[in-house]
Parts: structure tokens; C-alpha cells; sequence
């Protein structure tokens, strides 16, 4: 409906099925049905409604370190305190929801990133938060977006196209790394099972803590073994180095 135009049903609709899901217990799909509604509201120019649906969807969402949600979540207030004209309000959610977003980035098992990465949503996100910078005149904070944004994008075609599971480079490091790629397939499945349809239990939320510590400490094993691992380790982080520093004064710079 909401896919359609038809934004009053839709809200109705969603509104609905988040109740049902919440009798259920199945709090994944709560949040998933309140962000159809936030967004619903918002098509219908409710934006007080798309507000509080919304912040409902986050107060399942935070608690639990779902980013895929929490992105959309902030993602939504900040399009409605744009439209409210609040745009401190709306840079705060787009930096929030830009944060979520690097997390998941860093997450997202391979062969589930393309799909994740190929929705226009996540532009629009950042051409938003661009958008308001430079109305702002924070034009070194909308480079800053912009760049990431391509960086983002170089990183994911790369890690999309690479094998990037961890190689031994000693025989004695050779059980860490296996414990390694093993922990992090497992972390990689929990988080697409969050990202799906299945409800996330609190059971599976505390899996996913627990797998995140465990890999995170496999790391810093491996690092204090060989810094080499350090490329190894560091190929889904993404810094884009300043431009300001190196360009003359009363530049015209050109981005594509």
C-alpha cells in the first residue's frame, strides 16, 4: 500500500500488524512494522505520527544493537525534522543513522552486501546529510560525507570481489586463524539472521555480543603475534584523508 501511494492505509495497516507481532512476541518484526508506519506517516504528512512510530521502532531497536534498524530509524526522523524545518535536529539523526550504517558495512557477510549495498536508500542518506551541511555552510563537513560515501562504495566493490578470509602466515598462528574465520561465519550468520525475517530473541542479541567480543579478541592475538595481520584485519575500515590540507587557496574543486 504505502509502495502504491495509498499512505493513510498503509499506516493503518502496519500500525496493525505491529500490535499482532507484538502479542506475538516477535519484536524484530514490531520494529520492522513500526518503521512501515513511521514512513507511511510521513507519505501522509502526519509527521507527528511518523515521529512516535519511529521512535517506537528505535526503543526496540537500541537496546538490542540492531543497526540494520537503527539506521532506518534515525534515518526517518532526520528526513521529518528536515521537513519540520528542526535541521540540527535532522544532522544529529543522519549522523546516527550514518554510524548504524558504518557498522553494518562492516558486518554484512559478502554474499548478502551487494544487495545491501545497492539500495538507494542508503544514498539518499547520505545525500541528505550533505545536502543540510552545505545549506548549513558546513561545506568541509559535506566534503568530508562525500568522500566517505566514495570510499564506502571503492571498499565494498572490493571486498564484494576479494576472498577475505584470513591466511595463516605461521604455522603456529595456524589454530588462531581457523578459530578466527570460524567465529566470524558464525558471527556473519547471526547477523543476516537479524537482518531476515526470523525475530531476534534476546538470546540471539546476547550470540551476537558475545561473538563480536570473542572475534575482536582473536584479533588482537593475532596482531600482537605479526602486525602484519594489521592489512589483513583493516581492509572494511574506511578513512578518507582530508583534501583541504593539500588544495591552494579559493580552489574550484571538482567531484564526481
Amino acid at each position: 500500500l504505502f509502495r502504491q501511494g495509498a499512505c493513510k492505509d498503509a499506516l493503518g495497516v502496519a500500525v496493525s500488524c505491529a500490535q499482532t507481532f507484538g502479542e506475538m512476541q516477535r519484536l524484530m518484526e514490531v520494529a520492522q512494522a513500526r518503521l512501515v508506519a513511521a514512513r507511511a506517516a510521513v507519505g501522509a504528512c502526519d509527521l507527528h505520527a511518523g515521529q512516535e512510530q519511529a521512535q517506537k521502532s528505535l526503543a526496540i531497536s537500541e537496546p538490542r544493537h540492531i543497526s540494520a534498524l537503527i539506521y532506518e530509524g534515525h534515518g526517518v526522523l532526520g528526513q521529518i525534522a528536515e521537513l519540520a524545518g528542526q535541521y540540527e535536529d535532522a544532522l544529529t539523526h543522519y549522523e546516527k543513522a550514518i554510524t548504524a550504517l558504518r557498522q553494518i558495512q562492516g558486518r554484512v557477510m559478502l554474499e548478502f552486501r551487494p544487495d545491501f549495498l545497492t539500495d538507494r536508500d542508503k544514498q539518499r542518506l547520505y545525500e541528505a546529510m550533505v545536502r543540510l551541511c552545505l545549506s548549513s555552510d558546513r561545506p568541509q563537513a559535506a566534503l568530508r560525507y562525500v568522500e566517505e560515501a566514495k570510499s564506502r562504495a571503492l571498499v565494498d566493490l572490493l571486498t564484494h570481489r576479494l576472498d577475505l578470509r584470513i591466511e595463516a602466515r605461521t604455522a603456529d598462528d595456524e589454530s588462531l586463524v581457523i578459530e578466527l574465520n570460524r567465529l566470524t561465519a558464525r558471527r556473519n550468520a547471526l547477523h543476516r539472521q537479524a537482518l531476515g525475517e526470523q525475530a531476534t530473541s534476546d538470546e540471539v542479541a546476547a550470540q551476537q555480543q558475545d561473538l563480536e567480543q570473542q572475534v575482536t579478541e582473536l584479533r588482537n592475538r593475532l596482531l600482537i603475534r605479526n602486525t602484519e595481520y594489521a592489512r589483513d584485519l583493516s581492509v572494511t575500515e574506511v578513512q578518507a584523508e582530508p583534501i583541504q590540507p593539500h588544495l591552494p587557496p579559493d580552489p574550484l574543486l571538482i567531484e564526481h
